[in-house]
């Protein structure tokens, strides 16, 4: 499984992380993580339901969140922000 980015999702990632480089640490540990067992229970995760039915989401912190998309056997992280935001 190979992992690609969205330009929106690299755009967030910057702005998300700009002053707080634990956290730019906390997503790459979670990235890592996910890439390795995506069914580790600390991941919380999920299937996106109405109009994001085909993407998935997971946890980094208790209140950020990466929202992916599988494509022919990869992953596409296509978005990152606070829980309220990426819903």
């Amino acid at each position: 499984m190979k992992i690609y980015v969205t330009p929106s999702y690299s755009s967030k990632l910057r702005k998300l992380t700009k002053n707080d480089p634990r956290l730019t640490a906390k997503v790459k540990k979670r990235i890592a993580l996910f890439s390795q067992d995506q069914k580790y229970p600390g991941l919380k995760l999920h299937k996106l339901l109405g109009g994001m039915h085909d993407s998935w989401i997971f946890s980094i912190t208790a209140d950020v969140r990466i929202i992916i998309v599988y494509r022919y056997g990869d992953v596409v992280l296509v978005d990152i922000g606070k829980h309220d935001d990426v819903y």
